[in-house]
């Protein structure tokens, strides 16, 4: 059930969009439940056949048990086409997808398929290694404050700053470049890594999406140069931000009644709308990250007509991203505009030191501890498998960073909707050169 002011968001948008009101897909009737979920890296070309396709075959029931089971022990030819008996897949399919590989007269599994137990082994794992990791960023706290006070706008608290700037913006992104230069992690598109780069049992989501674990951005960037981001564990999905909303939005869109032959440009057309309607909220973002301005002064400072200003004013009023001071408005999220780059990259650089160091030391012996998880066990290099390892190592540092006040806290109290954090940043602030 949506809270009122969720409502006037969703009705805020869809005015500016124009679209009317649409339900956002996760309100709606769920899919029926998978026994794996995943990613790839690439899309599959056109001339790929839809057998051959990774992303094709991960979607049937049938290959998802299978997959399970050949993760579990090696098995012959004649039992996978027997397990795939009626499903129109061989064995020479998952080949050529890049799901399992030959070993000797057996198959094993060709990328890192996490079961439930082996996500219970890596949640217990990381937590002892990232403790040491959230230490050495607790040691240098005070470099972290003295640069977040370059920080010019009054009222956004320094924690959220550095959850946002520390958790996200270094140890998630730069950190999964930083230990791809250094070695530790096999680049995505290398020869040897399969197109599905991480695959989950999700049979408990409790363990498959961990609660306070923070790993997880959901972000989009916006051909003005601005991009929204959330940031925060997967527990708390569907999350009430964006651009998360938009996205929700977007997917319903499948759902409108209309001809086959129109229901593309439907969805196309209805996404150009929504991520025309995100640019201007950014722009309204970055208009009051120089200061405090009335709808009229928005208006005028980003060139949006009055009715779209204050709708849109509605939606990030309600979502939490601006507040009101008596007749104007405030921003109330972290807003990095262009000129915040240099205290952004002086942080990264600051925080690229303490991972550098910590892996430097930690690298091997959680290699050793992981043998017991599925990817080493079935012989596939830890350095195609880190990116995975890396995601639970920075997530549980993050929330041990919350416990100890370093970061804000996603589920804290004064929270409107739990579990996450945003930000809107210009795409320049974290580039070089």
């Amino acid at each position: 059930m949506f809270q009122p002011d969720l409502r006037a968001a969703l009705a805020a948008l869809c005015c500016v969009v124009g679209l009317g009101v649409l339900v956002p897909a996760s309100s709606r009737a769920q899919e029926p439940a998978r026994l794996l979920e995943w990613d790839t890296f690439r899309s599959v070309p056109d001339t790929v056949p839809e057998s051959h396709d990774p992303g094709y075959l991960m979607g049937l029931g049938e290959v998802q048990r299978l997959l399970l089971d050949v993760g579990a022990s090696r098995r012959n030819g004649q039992y996978i086409e027997a397990a795939l008996d009626g499903t129109g897949v061989s064995v020479t399919d998952l080949l050529a997808a890049e799901l399992v590989r030959e070993e000797g007269e057996l198959y094993t599994l060709a990328f890192p398929l996490l079961t439930t137990e082996n996500q219970r082994v890596l949640l217990e794992i990381s937590e002892r290694y990232a403790r040491g990791l959230a230490d050495a960023y607790l040691r240098q706290r005070g470099e972290f404050d003295e640069l977040l006070s370059r920080y010019p706008v009054a009222g956004i608290a320094k924690t959220s700053l550095a959850y946002l700037l520390v958790g996200c913006f270094s140890l998630d992104w730069d950190g999964i470049q930083l230990t791809q230069e250094l070695g530790y992690r096999t680049p995505f598109g290398t020869q040897g890594v399969p197109t599905v780069y991480w695959a989950i049992e999700t049979e408990n989501r409790e363990v498959a999406y961990p609660k306070a674990v923070y790993w997880g951005s959901h972000n989009e960037y916006l051909d003005n140069g601005i991009a929204f981001t959330s940031f925060g564990d997967f527990a708390s999905i569907p999350r009430h931000g964006l651009p998360d909303l938009a996205w929700y939005m977007a997917r319903s869109l499948r759902s409108v009644d209309v001809p086959h032959e129109l229901a593309p440009i439907v969805e196309r057309v209805g996404w150009g709308a929504l991520q025309g309607a995100l640019e201007q909220a950014g722009a309204i973002m970055m208009a009051l990250r120089s200061g405090e301005k009335s709808a009229d002064e928005i208006s005028d400072a980003t060139g949006i007509n009055s009715g779209d200003t204050r709708q849109l004013l509605t939606l990030l009023e309600a979502l939490g991203y601006v507040r009101r001071v008596t007749d104007d408005y405030a921003i109330a999220i972290p807003v990095f505009a262009e000129e915040d780059r240099s205290m952004v990259l002086d942080l990264i650089d600051l925080s690229r030191e303490i991972m550098t160091s910590w892996l430097a030391e930690n690298y091997d012996p959680c290699k050793a501890e992981l043998a017991r998880t599925t990817p080493l066990g079935n012989v596939l290099p830890f350095e195609n498998t880190f990116w995975n390892v890396w995601h639970y190592l920075f997530g549980a540092a993050n929330r041990i960073l919350v416990e100890q006040g370093m970061f804000a806290d996603p589920y804290g109290v004064d929270r409107r909707y739990k579990g996450f954090i945003p930000a809107v940043w210009h795409r320049s602030v974290n580039r070089r050169g």
